[in-house]
């Protein structure tokens, strides 16, 4: 049976450790050690695991860096179920997501999990605030022509 590649940053995804692990490991060589040897395995709450994998940086992101997918978004499993983190965050922090309502960011950094940087919106409010920050492909494209048109 293949091993299975696990995709990280190759920073241990202990809280409070910074220690970098082998390529295909969660964690540092201490403390897979010291898993190994106690049998520690306890599976955290997923606000636990929210928790510790978060990285700030100084636009006051918080960065989550545990399991992230193609685009960037964070997954937590949660009741049996994979979840993106940054929900997993605004139910913890704000309060349920209400029904038909999707959670945005603010920062346009899917990886970021702040609660102060998620709203509750609309796919209508999402797609306006998309156009609005200049991020729509449409619109890099044609920004794109222009720069070429102009070193004509």
């Amino acid at each position: 049976m293949p091993r299975k590649i696990i995709k990280n940053n190759r920073i241990s995804q202990i809280y409070g450790c910074d220690k970098k692990t082998a390529e295909n490991r969660k964690y540092c060589g201490m403390h897979r050690q010291r898993f190994i040897r106690h049998c520690q395995y306890n599976l955290p709450s997923p606000e636990e695991h929210l928790l510790d994998r978060i990285r700030k940086d100084e636009n006051g992101c918080w960065n989550y860096i545990g399991c992230t997918n193609s685009t960037g978004y964070g997954h937590i499993r949660k009741n049996g179920k994979v979840q993106k983190a940054h929900r997993v965050s605004f139910e913890y922090f704000i309060g349920p997501i209400p029904d038909g309502l999707f959670i945005c960011h603010k920062c346009d950094n899917p990886a970021c999990v702040n609660p102060d940087h998620l709203y509750a919106g609309t796919q209508k409010d999402n797609i306006r605030d998309m156009f609005a920050r200049g991020r729509a492909r449409s619109q890099r494209k044609q920004s794109e022509e222009g720069v070429k048109n102009d070193n004509r």
